[in-house]
């Protein structure tokens, strides 16, 4: 089987969101073996993507794990993917690509971004637009996120797919924020996604996302989180495209596109290592 490093949401390697990507040849049954082969890959994700029966349309499975747990939707590592299909030539570049998953309720569908005239190169992903209902923030949760004193949630919304939205005042409140993330996991089982106006010219939005209940301290860049992002900004600024920063160390850029009940989300990859999976299920 091969398997692929992609940095996802990045224009060179070492910066964005690392994702492992297995093709296989058919769909895989044993979810424990994937469990042990993300745990061994240790990275935010591993997928694994499969030809489904009818290939001509260049549809194909996939699933996602964190180090520790499968989760239902991932951006970067659905745009890692694309990006093996592509550049491996498993699919021509005029082909969309589009993904089966166990969780969508529809398919999820990836194209080179022919209309994006400075980046032709990047990858253009529809997902569904997730909406938000009020919500009361976790006691003891602004001070696990490491926040300054003087900063505070303006607003806090909460999506039924289990993430918590914090809207703060001032985009340095949120890249100056150094969260305990073992007090972080004791507040709420929520992933946490904290956003504000960006103070930089040429972005929207920026943001961060912390799921240690998930495995994961803080992800890099996260192509779901901006499903919820999206949305809930689009209201306040009168406008159904934004760019948008999140804000981690390694830091990505995301082009969104509001349009109907989906989130379009543009980014670009880069593979850093390619070799071959040699522990099969029958081998454990």
């Amino acid at each position: 089987m091969n398997i692929y490093l992609v940095d996802a949401f990045a224009s060179k390697p070492f910066t964005g969101n690392p994702a492992a990507v297995l093709i296989l040849d058919s769909e895989p049954t044993d979810t424990n073996w994937m469990r042990s082969v993300a745990a061994d890959m240790n990275q935010s994700e591993t997928c694994f993507v499969w030809p489904l029966t009818d290939n001509d349309k260049a549809e194909w499975g996939l699933r996602w794990f964190t180090p520790i747990t499968e989760i239902e939707l991932c951006g970067h590592a659905t745009l890692a993917s694309a990006h093996v299909l592509w550049s491996t030539g498993l699919v021509d570049e005029d082909k969309e690509v589009r993904f089966f998953t166990p969780y969508a309720k529809h398919y999820l569908q990836c194209a080179l971004d022919k209309d994006n005239s400075a980046d032709s190169s990047a990858i253009r992903m529809s997902f569904p637009a997730l909406s938000t209902e009020p919500a009361k923030i976790p006691d003891g949760l602004v001070g696990a996120l490491g926040a300054s004193p003087t900063a505070s949630p303006t607003d806090c919304g909460r999506c039924d797919n289990g993430s918590l939205l914090l809207q703060f005042s001032t985009a340095e409140e949120i890249r100056s924020m150094r969260p305990d993330f073992r007090k972080l996991q004791k507040c709420t089982e929520d992933v946490v996604i904290v956003t504000a106006l960006s103070d930089q010219v040429g972005m929207d939005v920026i943001s961060r996302f912390f799921a240690p209940g998930k495995g994961l301290d803080e992800d890099p860049v996260t192509g779901s989180a901006h499903c919820i992002i999206g949305p809930w900004w689009s209201k306040p600024l009168k406008q159904q495209k934004m760019v948008c920063y999140q804000a981690s160390k390694r830091g990505g850029v995301l082009n969104l596109e509001l349009r109907d009940d989906r989130v379009y989300i543009s980014g670009k990859a880069v593979t850093v290592l390619q070799g071959d999976w040699l522990i099969t299920p029958q081998s454990m």
